[in-house]
């Protein structure tokens, strides 16, 4: 019985971004030479329009800095398997959180479901999975490079999205560059922020990420536990737990909780005293989880600055800490006096 070519055609509606209701046609092939003709039927369709495209509702918001890269081929696909730059960048989108990223704010669950979806079995080959998986990785790999550039949120409202006049110029040149040296890293690592304590977050980020065991500790409610002999309790049990507290040294449970306390505070770069104070409090509040979002945050403003003073001064307030850098190189510390809970130091 001769094998006779088909294509398979489902119907799924969706929303453009004009909110008129459209139907995607499905296109399946069972021919390895019809994949070809089909795909650029399939990209046409979509990189013809002048406007943002969306996939499964999703709205393709670097559209116009991807679009000129397709010349009737996909850029992440050889047929239908995943290129060297393909593999690469859903890797990079799968651990996007040592940059400080989400990984499902670059589609990475729709590509996975799109991916899962272009050979359900081996008589025939999803085109328009495909073709929507390579879109997806597109404009994932230029929402990375922006949004490691100037960061994710409008700086003065924290509206979650990019604001694209305010990226670096060129900065789309730097990724498409990389893409042709198949080095997409580089061309993403290029576009951070080259300030010193961005680089100090990442690689705190990345230890943190790399040991599991790191900072496996339990959040003391100084809010809600209003009971005094409970809180210490916790507070020793936390301190044992981070082997911070020295139970072997002969003195009284105050000494030991001083000297444990001092351990943490120095830990955290905050002021030696062995008490429980404002900033000790908080230190004792965080947990893994909290500790990561925190430092992604603190990258994420890194982003929004713009290029400091070949020579500046960087106070830790916690730490009554001073560092004078010139030209990211450290040249001065000194201890200095912050300001008091009615007077406080200011931040900008």
């Amino acid at each position: 019985m001769r094998l006779c070519f088909f294509i398979v055609v489902s119907i799924f509606i969706f929303y453009s971004c004009s909110n008129e209701t459209k139907e995607v046609k499905t296109i399946k092939v069972s021919r390895p030479q019809d994949l070809e003709k089909e795909t650029v039927k399939q990209l046409n369709s979509y990189l013809l329009k002048d406007s943002i495209i969306t996939i499964d509702s999703i709205p393709l918001t670097c559209y116009r800095y991807f679009n000129p890269q397709y010349n009737s081929k996909l850029l992440w696909f050889d047929k239908s398997k995943l290129n060297p730059n393909g593999d690469s960048l859903l890797k990079l989108i799968e651990k996007s959180m040592y940059y400080g990223l989400i990984p499902n704010n670059y589609h990475f669950i729709n590509i996975q479901r799109q991916l899962d979806s272009i050979e359900t079995n081996k008589t025939t080959i999803n085109v328009t999975a495909l073709v929507s998986a390579d879109l997806l990785l597109s404009d994932a790999y230029f929402l990375m490079g922006a949004h490691l550039n100037k960061g994710r949120f409008y700086t003065d409202s924290l509206l979650l999205q990019t604001n694209f006049h305010k990226l670096d110029k060129g900065w789309d040149s730097v990724l498409v560059s990389s893409y042709k040296k198949n080095n997409l890293k580089a061309g993403l690592d290029s576009l951070e922020p080259k300030f010193y304590n961005y680089r100090m977050l990442k690689k705190e980020l990345a230890t943190i990420l790399n040991n599991p065991t790191l900072y496996q500790v339990d959040s003391i409610p100084f809010v809600t536990e209003k009971d005094t002999i409970v809180k210490l309790q916790l507070i020793k049990k936390s301190l044992i737990k981070q082997g911070l507290y020295d139970s072997t040294i002969i003195a009284n449970d105050s000494i030991k909780l001083a000297k444990a306390l001092n351990k943490l505070q120095k830990k955290w770069f905050i002021q030696p005293d062995g008490k429980i104070g404002k900033y000790t409090a908080q230190a004792f509040s965080y947990n893994r989880e909290k500790i990561i979002k925190q430092i992604c945050m603190a990258m994420e403003r890194w982003r929004w600055e713009t290029k400091f003073p070949e020579k500046y001064a960087f106070i830790n307030i916690p730490a009554f800490w001073l560092t004078v850098f010139e030209k990211d190189t450290v040249v001065m510390q000194s201890a200095v006096v912050c300001g008091k809970p009615d007077h406080q130091t200011p931040i900008l």
